[in-house]
């Protein structure tokens, strides 16, 4: 019986095997994809884990293609479902496609959801964009929180995957766990603009001291003023930023999320500035916060501030006995001075 090997125009160069080196069923499902002739070739005793010199196998090569009668044909005749070729598993291309069928075919052929080297298949079915298939995964055992340089639930926050999200919560994905840049699922989604996302992960998310406000709106205020560089050079001691005198323009501009997001920032590279405690206090009495407004007034007064900024030490005394109104007033009157 003649085999149809021509028909290769469809598959990518560089996955051609050198004929030199290829079986007759390799070229049977690289050209024709034809299920019956890779039976003939089965039937006749063709190996199906024979490899090109490359190292691509026959099963491999039916994932990539798709072709699903072919890849139950050959694990019916004991394809190894987990041999590895330039660092994909059948199950990693699978995914890498969104390919649930067969991502359910080779699951259940004992596939092995956790083996990587570059990257796991539920972060490929992830940028694959494909819920079914991180549900195939997780129902299979995959680490929800593994994956390199970021885990899966940064990878679909970063894209807006809300549906995903929740699969991945719902699974045990851990919400706190950074990138290598420092952020976490809630900061990127937020910097990435998809609010639904952060609405999510909010609840999960332990509360960042970084972010003034730790609300949905702080959260989301925050990012507006983040820089997508990484945390440690924002907070580098030489960066040229003045976030206390920005943080004053936005609070004379009544923008007072903003003010405390870039007070915050500024503490993060003086923490002994106690100035800034008091000026925090009052951004967290105006946008109604008052027990932050009591911790960051009660920690003024702990640093034992320059007592001749007595207006600040006024104002951090009244808010400690509850005195609002009267706090804001003096304050307002050291901000003014300032």
């Amino acid at each position: 019986m003649a085999l149809c090997v021509m028909d290769l125009a469809h598959i990518p160069f560089n996955l051609m095997p050198q004929y030199t080196c290829a079986t007759p069923l390799i070229f049977a499902i690289y050209g024709s994809g034809c299920t019956a002739v890779a039976k003939l070739l089965l039937d006749g005793g063709a190996d199906p884990n024979k490899a090109c010199s490359n190292g691509i196998t026959p099963l491999h090569i039916a994932t990539i293609r798709g072709t699903y009668e072919i890849a139950e044909l050959l694990l019916s005749k004991e394809a190894d479902v987990n041999l590895v070729w330039e660092y994909k598993t059948p199950l990693y291309i699978a995914s890498q496609r969104g390919n649930a069928r067969m991502m359910e075919l080779l699951l259940r052929h004992e596939a092995k959801p956790n083996i990587y080297i570059i990257d796991t298949p539920l972060k490929a079915a992830i940028f694959a964009r494909s819920l079914a298939g991180v549900e195939l995964l997780i129902k299979a055992g995959a680490h929800v929180n593994t994956g390199l340089p970021e885990t899966p639930l940064i990878a679909a926050a970063s894209a807006g995957l809300t549906d995903i999200i929740k699969c991945l919560l719902k699974a045990g994905a851990d919400a706190n766990i950074p990138n290598d840049s420092g952020r976490i699922p809630v900061e990127i989604a937020a910097i990435q603009g998809w609010q639904e996302c952060v609405e999510v992960l909010f609840p999960v998310t332990t509360p960042l001291a970084r972010v003034a406000d730790w609300s949905i709106d702080g959260v989301i205020q925050h990012a507006k003023f983040a820089s997508s560089e990484p945390l440690d050079h924002l907070l580098h001691e030489d960066d040229e930023s003045d976030f206390e005198a920005e943080g004053d323009a936005a609070f004379s501009e009544r923008d007072y999320a903003h003010a405390l997001t870039l007070y915050t920032m500024a503490l993060e590279i003086d923490p002994h500035d106690s100035t800034l405690y008091a000026k925090r206090s009052l951004c967290f009495l105006h946008i109604g916060d008052k027990g932050k407004a009591m911790e960051d007034a009660e920690t003024y007064k702990d640093m034992q501030p320059d007592l001749s900024k007595s207006f600040y030490a006024q104002g951090a005394a009244l808010i400690l006995v509850k005195e609002f109104g009267r706090a804001c007033e003096a304050l307002m009157s050291g901000l003014n001075l300032d």
